[in-house]
C-alpha cells in the first residue's frame, strides 16, 4: 500500500499561512511541482505522450524522490493534469533580489532569455551581471527564484614531503637538500606531464619558482604557451595586474607547482609537491562576476589542456544552494577531473559554505604544519653523528643557523671530515684563543665550526655554521671519521587542527571536510620579489594552503595511473579514484579518535601509506614489487594489485569506474596474509547532482565482515550507515589472517525503472594475497533479518543493508528523549490516520542544524526530508492513506546531542509526563510490563476514561470551532487560537 503525504510548509515554502489542503495551480504554465502519487516508471511516462518527458522527470529536478519541480508550458501543464497519478502543484516564486546593479543568480526555464547582461552557467541556472527591473523577473513566468551572489572569500620543505612520506624529520635527499624526505618525487613520481588549474587571485610570474627565462609570459596572456617550463596558460581579468602585493595566487600555486630554476638555491628547498607539473592560472576576483560568467569556458580550456586537477583556495561568504548545485553537475558531468576546494577560515562547526560543501567536490581543511618546521625559528635541538654515536649540541649561536642557510648556493652538513686545522669540513676549536681559530676557518671554507666554551664575535660569523659541545665530547668526536650534522626529533610535538579551520558538516548536511593538510605558516613564493634567496619567500596560513598542497599531492596520484607505475597499463583515473587513494592512505589527528570526523576528515594523507611504499631503517630505499599487474573484465573497468615482496609488507588494490545498479551490490574477497599492517579500504563515487533537501541520490555504503565480526564505513556508531558523504573508509587494526568479505551497496536510487547507474571506485591496503570480486553477490552472513537470495530482509522494526539498525515505535501522542549520535539518523517508526493533519515535531538539547525526514519504505526513498537551525522544529503533513512511515532525526552536530520527539495531535506536544519516558523505552523495545491484577484493572479504568474524554473532547471541539486550550511550548504560549498556532509554525 501506497502512501501520500507532504511537507505543507517546507517542500512548498510558500504555501498560504494556515492551509491544511494541497494547493492546486492557479495558472497553467509556469513552474510547479509534479508530485507523483503512484510509482511510474520510465515506460509509463513515455506513454504520457509529452515532448521532452525525460527533461521534467530528470534527477537535476528532483526534490524528493517522488516530486519533481519543473518549468511546465501550458501544453504539457495540460497533459500532466489530465494523468491521475499525477498531482501538479503551482511552485511560488522567491524574489530576493530587490535592487539593480548587483550580480544575482536566476533560476528560470532552460530557454530564458532576459534583456538583462547575462551568462547560463548550467540547466535552469543564469547569472545577472545587474537587473535593470526587479518587477520585470516578478512577471516573468519562466523566472521561478532570484538570489544575489555573496562575495567570495579567498581562504614546503616541510609539508610537501610529510604528505609524501609522512615524516616528521629532515634528512639529506641529495648532496645540499636537508628536507622532510619526499618519497614519490625521489621515484620521479613529481607531476610530470601534470597541469593543475589554480582558480585564485593574481600571479607573479616572474618569480623564481615559476619563472622561465626561455619563455617569458609577457605579451602572452590569455594564449597557451605548452612550451613554458610552469605556466601553460594564464586567463586575466582586463583589470588584473602581475601580482605584486597580495601574494594569493602565487602563494598557492608555487605550493604545489612550484619549482626553482637553480637546484642549488635556497628557493628550491621550498619547491612545491609536485614540481615537475605545470599550471593553467584563472585568475578571479572577489566581486567581478566576469570570473563566474566565464566557469563554462574555464572548464573547456581545461579540458583541451588535459588539466585533470581544478585547485580553488575560495568559496563564497554564505551557503549558496544554486552555486552548490552547479558544482556538484560539473563534478558529475567531468568525472575525470577533480575539483579540490578550501574549507574556509572562520572556524566553528557547520561553517564550510558554497562550494566547498558540494558533495562531488574534495574540501580540505588545514592543520597545523609538520613541527619540524620549527628549525625554522632556531626551536629545535641539533646533534652530531656518525650514523653510530651521537654529540648533542650545547647551543647555536643567534646568529648562525645551520640546515636553514639564507644564502644560495646551498650548504650540505652530511658526511663532513674530521680536522683540528682549518680545513675544509669540520673544523674543531680545542685552543683558548677561539677566534683564532674561527676566522682561520672561516677563510678555509670550512662549513662547519665547532668548539667549547665562550663564542668569538666577529664580523665574519654568518659566513660559517657553529656550535658548541660539552668540553667533554671533544675527544669523542675526534674519532668520528665524519661526522654530520642533524637534529632531534624525539622531543617534537605532534600535529594538530589548525584553530581556524571550518568544520563540518556542511549547512545540508553533508559530512566535511574529507582531508586536512598542512596550513600554518607554510612557506612558498612571495609576490614582487627577485632572486633565489629567502627573501623571496614568504609564509602565510590557511585552508588555501592546504588545499593547494592537496591538489599537488592529486596531480601525483594522476601520474602514477597515467605512467602505469608498477602496472603494465596506462589508465587515466577518475576523480573518485583519486579521493580514495587520498583517504585510503590518511592519518588521523592524534586527538581524534574516529575514522572519519567532520572537524578532520580522514585525517592528514600519506601517500607512502597510500601506494604500500615502505622505507627500509638502513638505507631509506623503498620496498616495491614490480609484478603488478592490470586487467579488463566484462564491465569495462580497471583493477590494479600489487602483490608484496614479503608477507609483511602491504599489498594495494585499485578498482575504478565499477557500475553499480539501483537496489543491488556486489562482493569482494579479502585474503589477509599477516596481521602486522592494517587493512584499509574506502570507498568513493560522484553522485548525481539532485535539487533537493536530501542531499544524496545514490547512497553507496560498504560493510566488512568476517565470521561474526563486522565493520560499516566510516565507523558511525552502533553500526549505523553513512548517508550523508559520498566517501567511505573501513580500517581494521591488525587484522585477523583469513577471509574478508567487502560488501559494496546501493540504495534504490532508480524509481522510475531506468538502467541508470553510479559508478564508484576503491582503493585497498594491507597485508592480503589478493582481492577477488566475486561473480554472485551474496547475503551478508551477519544478516540481522531474513537471507532472501542476495537480500538481507528485515522485519517491520528495522532497517539497514543487514538489518542493524532499530526503528522503535513512536506511540502517537507521546514524546521521549534519546540521543543523537554525530552524522547518524535516529529512526522511529508511526502509523498516520488516513485523512488527516499529522505533526512531527523534534526538539533538540542545543540550537544547531538538523534534519527531519519521513520516508516511506526506506530511508532516502520516498523520503521528504526539512532542514532546520533552531532547537524545535514542527511539521505538519496531509495524510491520503492509513500507513506506517520510517521518521529519521540527524544532527548536524561535532557532539552527541539529546533529542525529544513527539508525533501526534500538535496541541499535546507538550502535555505529556516526562516521567513516562522510561516506560515508552520499554514498549518501543516490545517488552512490555509485567503488571499485577491491580495494574490492569488500572489499565482497564484508564482506558475508560480515555474513551469518555474522546467523547467529550469531540462534543467541545464541534462547539467551540477549534478552541484549544493546550499550550504548545513557550513560543507559542501566548496563542489559544489553532489558527494563530498554524501561523506561528509557517511563519
Amino acid at each position: 500500500m501506497f502512501f501520500y503525504f507532504v511537507f505543507l510548509r517546507r517542500v512548498f515554502p510558500n504555501i498560504e499561512k494556515g492551509a491544511r489542503k494541497l494547493l492546486s495551480s492557479s495558472s497553467s504554465s509556469g513552474w510547479h511541482y509534479i508530485h507523483i502519487l503512484d510509482e511510474i516508471n520510465l515506460n509509463s511516462k513515455k506513454k504520457l505522450s509529452i515532448p521532452n518527458i525525460s527533461d521534467i522527470f530528470s534527477y537535476e529536478n528532483q526534490q524528493a524522490p517522488d516530486l519533481y519541480l519543473a518549468y511546465l508550458s501550458e501544453k504539457v501543464y495540460n497533459h500532466l493534469k489530465k494523468h491521475k497519478n499525477l498531482e501538479i502543484i503551482h511552485a511560488e516564486k522567491d524574489i530576493s533580489c530587490n535592487y539593480s546593479n548587483y550580480p544575482a543568480v536566476v533560476k528560470a526555464c532552460d530557454s530564458w532569455n532576459p534583456k538583462n547582461s547575462f551568462s547560463k552557467l548550467a540547466k535552469n541556472i543564469f547569472l545577472i551581471n545587474s537587473i535593470e527591473n526587479v518587477e520585470t523577473l516578478k512577471d516573468d513566468e519562466c523566472v521561478l527564484s532570484c538570489r544575489y551572489v555573496p562575495y567570495r572569500e579567498f581562504h614546503n620543505r616541510y609539508s610537501t614531503g610529510y604528505i609524501q612520506s609522512g615524516k616528521n624529520e629532515l634528512s639529506y635527499i641529495d648532496a645540499t637538500s636537508y628536507v622532510v624526505p619526499k618519497t614519490l618525487n625521489q621515484d620521479n613520481i613529481n607531476g610530470k606531464d601534470q597541469i593543475i588549474t589554480f582558480v585564485d587571485k593574481l600571479l607573479d610570474y616572474n618569480h623564481d619558482l615559476l619563472t622561465d627565462s626561455a619563455n617569458p609570459i609577457d605579451g602572452s596572456i590569455n594564449q597557451t604557451n605548452l612550451n613554458h617550463r610552469k605556466i601553460v596558460r594564464i586567463d586575466k581579468l582586463p583589470t588584473s595586474t602581475i601580482d605584486t602585493t597580495t601574494g594569493h595566487g602565487t602563494h598557492t600555486s608555487t605550493i604545489s607547482s612550484g619549482e626553482s630554476q637553480t637546484t642549488t638555491s635556497v628557493t628550491s628547498l621550498y619547491n612545491g609537491i609536485a614540481p615537475k607539473s605545470k599550471i593553467y592560472f584563472v585568475d578571479i576576483n572577489l566581486l567581478d562576476t566576469k570570473s563566474t560568467e566565464n566557469l563554462p569556458f574555464y572548464l573547456q580550456t581545461m579540458k583541451e589542456l588535459g588539466s585533470g586537477i581544478s585547485s580553488n583556495s575560495w568559496g563564497y561568504s554564505e551557503y549558496f544552494p544554486e552555486l552548490t548545485q552547479y558544482y556538484d553537475n560539473i563534478a558529475y558531468q567531468n568525472q575525470n577531473i577533480l575539483f579540490t576546494f578550501s574549507a574556509g577560515n572562520n572556524g566553528g562547526s557547520v561553517s564550510i559554505n558554497s562550494p566547498g560543501d558540494s558533495k562531488n567536490v574534495l574540501t580540505v581543511g588545514a592543520s597545523s604544519a609538520p613541527s619540524i618546521a620549527n628549525i625554522e625559528n632556531g626551536q629545535i635541538s641539533y646533534f652530531l653523528t656518525d650514523g653510530t654515536h651521537s654529540i648533542p649540541v650545547q647551543s647555536v649561536p643567534s646568529h648562525s643557523i645551520p640546515l636553514l642557510t639564507r644564502d644560495s648556493p646551498l650548504v650540505s652538513y652530511k658526511d663532513l671530515q674530521i680536522s683540528t686545522t682549518a680545513a675544509d669540513g669540520v673544523c674543531i676549536s680545542e685552543n683558548t684563543d677561539v677566534c683564532s681559530d674561527l676566522e682561520a676557518a672561516i677563510t678555509a671554507n670550512s662549513r662547519l665550526f665547532v668548539y667549547s666554551g665562550s663564542f668569538c664575535q666577529t664580523a665574519q660569523n654568518n659566513a660559517i655554521a657553529a656550535v658548541e659541545i660539552n668540553s667533554n665530547d671533544v675527544s669523542t668526536l675526534k674519532t668520528f671519521s665524519s661526522v654530520t650534522l642533524t637534529i632531534k626529533t624525539s622531543n617534537l610535538t605532534t600535529i594538530s587542527m589548525y584553530q581556524n579551520s571550518c568544520r563540518g558538516p556542511t549547512k545540508n548536511g553533508i559530512a566535511k571536510p574529507e582531508i586536512v593538510a598542512p596550513g600554518e605558516n607554510i612557506i612558498s613564493g612571495l609576490p614582487g620579489a627577485t632572486g633565489n634567496s629567502f627573501s623571496a619567500l614568504t609564509a602565510r596560513s590557511g585552508t588555501s594552503m592546504s588545499v593547494a598542497l592537496i591538489s599537488g599531492a592529486a596531480s601525483l596520484i594522476r601520474q602514477y595511473f597515467m605512467e602505469s607505475k608498477y602496472d603494465s597499463k596506462a589508465i587515466t583515473p577518475s576523480s573518485a579514484l583519486i579521493k580514495a587513494v587520498l583517504a585510503n592512505g590518511a592519518v588521523q589527528i592524534p586527538s581524534i579518535s574516529s575514522v572519519s570526523s567532520t572537524i578532520s576528515g580522514y585525517g592528514i594523507p600519506n601517500l607512502s601509506k597510500s601506494f604500500g611504499i615502505h622505507s627500509s631503517t638502513s638505507n631509506s630505499k623503498r620496498l616495491l614489487s614490480e609484478n603488478g599487474e592490470i586487467s579488463e573484465d566484462e564491465e569495462n573497468i580497471m583493477r590494479y594489485q600489487r602483490k608484496p615482496l614479503e608477507s609483511d609488507t602491504p599489498s594495494v588494490y585499485f578498482v575504478d569506474n565499477v557500475n553499480i545498479a539501483s537496489d543491488s551490490s556486489h562482493v569482494y574477497s579479502i585474503m589477509i596474509t599477516n596481521s602486522s599492517q592494517n587493512l584499509s579500504i574506502t570507498m568513493s563515487y560522484t553522485d548525481a547532482p539532485v535539487d533537493a533537501n536530501y542531499p544524496l541520490y545514490a547512497d553507496i555504503s560498504i560493510y566488512l565482515e568476517k565470521d561474526s565480526l563486522k565493520y560499516v564505513g566510516n565507523d558511525l556508531a552502533n553500526f549505523s550507515e553513512e548517508r550523508a558523504s559520498t566517501t567511505e573508509r573501513i580500517i581494521v587494526q591488525n587484522p585477523a589472517v583469513g577471509q574478508y568479505k567487502l560488501h559494496v551497496f546501493s540504495n534504490e536510487f532508480n524509481l522510475d525503472g531506468s538502467t541508470f547507474q553510479i559508478s564508484y571506485s576503491l582503493a585497498i591496503s594491507g597485508c592480503f594475497s589478493e582481492v577477488t570480486k566475486l561473480t554472485q553477490s551474496e547475503c551478508p552472513k551477519n544478516c540481522q533479518g531474513t537471507c532472501q537470495g542476495t537480500k538481507c530482509i528485515c522485519d517491520s522494526s528495522h532497517l539497514g543493508y543487514f538489518c542493524q539498525t532499530e526503528a522503535p515505535f513512536a506511540k502517537v501522542n507521546k514524546s521521549f528523549l534519546t540521543t543523537s549520535y554525530p552524522r547518524v539518523f535516529k529512526f522511529f517508526r508511526a502509523s498516520i490516520p488516513e485523512n488527516s493533519n499529522w505533526t512531527a515535531k523534534v526538539t533538540c538539547s542545543n540550537t544547531i542544524n538538523a534534519r527531519l525526514c519521513i520516508c516511506g519504505r526506506s530511508i532516502t526513498k520516498y523520503c521528504f526530508c526539512n532542514r532546520f537551525n533552531t532547537k524545535s522544529d514542527i511539521e505538519l503533513y496531509e495524510n491520503k492513506q492509513l500507513t506506517e512511515v520510517f521518521i529519521a532525526v540527524q544532527t548536524f552536530s561535532e557532539n552527541n546531542e539529546t533529542i525529544k520527539f513527539f508525533n501526534g495531535d500538535i496541541t499535546l506536544a507538550d502535555k505529556d509526563d516526562p516521567d513516562d519516558t522510561n516506560s515508552t523505552d520499554k514498549v518501543i523495545n516490545g517488552n512490555l510490563p509485567t503488571g499485577s491484577i491491580i495494574g490492569i484493572i488500572a489499565a482497564v479504568v484508564v482506558l475508560i476514561g480515555i474513551i469518555v474524554g474522546l467523547v467529550i473532547y469531540l462534543w467541545k471541539k464541534k462547539m467551540s470551532d477549534k478552541k484549544v486550550e493546550a499550550s504548545i511550548d513557550d513560543d507559542f504560549n501566548n496563542n489559544n487560537d489553532i489558527q494563530a498556532k498554524l501561523d506561528s509554525i509557517f511563519k
